[in-house]
């Protein structure tokens, strides 16, 4: 996968889920709202945690030779930007779900976003797990 693909497909997935949500006029299963956005912030906020403590391992790694090597080819930049991006979506598709519960979920904008914002911080999720197994990779 080249460079700009590998940045852009998250935020590609996201407004495609969103979009879908949006046109198929989807709605939420009648009385599992509550559940469902209960759940969702959860999850959201394990995904947090766990991008946060990646980056912090990777700040741990400032010195090591595999970081010299991550730094010369340029690959740190990117790195750096996946973890903020995925940390960001995350946080974003936490207040999604919290929100949720106070404006209701009958819009089907709300619907949208929701679902976007979900497929947005899996995908940028599962580029950094991509990222962290190439590293891992490297250093074996």
């Amino acid at each position: 996968m080249n460079r700009t693909t590998e940045r852009l497909y998250p935020f590609v997935i996201g407004i495609a889920a969103g979009t879908a949500w949006y046109l198929l006029k989807i709605e939420f299963p009648q009385g599992k709202a509550d559940t469902i956005l209960s759940s969702t912030l959860t999850f959201g906020a394990i995904l947090t945690g766990f991008i946060a403590t990646a980056k912090t391992i990777l700040m741990s790694l400032k010195g090591s030779r595999l970081f010299r090597t991550l730094v010369s080819s340029g690959y740190i930049k990117d790195l750096v930007s996946f973890l903020r991006d995925s940390i960001i979506t995350s946080l974003l598709f936490c207040i999604a779900s919290f929100v949720g519960f106070f404006i209701g979920v009958h819009s089907c904008y709300f619907g949208a976003i929701w679902i976007g914002l979900a497929a947005m911080s899996l995908s940028a999720f599962w580029r950094v797990i991509g990222a962290f197994l190439t590293i891992l990779a490297m250093d074996t």
